[in-house]
């Protein structure tokens, strides 16, 4: 895992976005997006056939994003599988 701190928050949502095959640690304000980033992440990863649905774990500190992330992902299922 590389350390890459974005300049703008733009550089950092494009970083999330385009940078599939890197690990990365977003860490920022709440409300910032930061949960609707990895959901759009994870959807791109899947489209893309990079992962399969069961090859996705994404990890979170708050019941209000997992229940954001579990909600976009349960239809992300449903688009996918």
């Amino acid at each position: 895992m590389s350390v890459v701190t974005a300049r703008t928050d733009e550089d950092a949502r494009r970083l999330i976005r385009e940078a599939i095959d890197e690990t990365l640690v977003v860490e920022a304000a709440a409300g910032t997006g930061k949960t609707t980033e990895l959901v759009n992440r994870i959807v791109r990863v899947l489209r893309e056939g990079r992962a399969g649905v069961r090859e996705v774990i994404a990890v979170t500190f708050t019941e209000k994003a997992a229940g954001e992330m579990t909600e976009a992902n349960l239809v992300i299922f449903n688009t996918c599988s």
